[in-house]
């Protein structure tokens, strides 16, 4: 479809597809137009609304099916699985298999990988009946055993920098109060403005 004037825009459906066709021909002249195009943002985003709580519902309708049916079989399946982890048990106390393959699948027992952590401190006064900095200890023991990350605190840092105008690329962080660049932190500067756009509801 051919258009060729602002005025055939009034005639657009709200379902008519726009691709290929461009904008700069008949960018709005005035508020009036400007507006109208707000209204058709605002048309389109009542459309979306409406699809997606259809959407949900029909989601939700299906998801309450599905936990119905699931919740018919875990039963059964919880069942099946004690049968045959009882089974494995057995067969693991007699030969020390920890896996079996079956024409239908694989049955396997394997030893849970360990966990090393930070004792809580009620773990802590059980098993050593006081409290424990463990990173003290550590640290005594070996340097190595602990681990420090440093990074920069930007947050607090950006409070003290000079606001940059707005230009393409970096520049070097210049603290306000006395001038100073502070070498290895920079700013980075958008090369354009943000544009929005908020629809107010019809």
């Amino acid at each position: 479809m051919n258009i060729e004037t602002f005025d055939a825009l009034e005639l657009i459906d709200l379902e008519m597809d726009m691709n290929g066709i461009e904008p700069d021909a008949w960018t709005p002249e005035s508020p009036d137009r400007a507006n109208w195009l707000l209204q058709k943002l605002a048309a389109i985003n009542e459309a979306d609304a409406q699809d997606d709580e259809t959407a949900k519902r029909e989601i939700a309708r299906i998801e309450m099916w599905q936990s119905r049916e699931k919740e018919k079989r875990i039963a059964n399946r919880r069942w099946y699985e004690k049968c045959l982890r009882f089974y494995m048990n057995q067969r693991y106390e007699k030969d020390g298999k920890q896996t079996i393959s079956l024409p239908f699948g694989k049955l396997a027992l394997k030893h849970p990988a360990w966990k090393l952590r930070v004792a809580t401190a009620e773990e802590a006064a059980q098993l050593w009946n006081e409290p424990v900095n463990a990173v003290a200890v550590l640290e005594h023991i070996s340097p190595n055993f602990v681990r420090v990350k440093v990074e920069p605190a930007l947050s607090e840092i950006k409070k003290l920098i000079v606001k940059p105008e707005m230009g393409v690329g970096i520049k070097p962080a210049v603290i306000v109060e006395t001038g100073e660049e502070i070498p290895g932190l920079v700013v980075e500067i958008p090369n354009e403005m943000t544009f929005t756009i908020n629809v107010e509801k019809e």
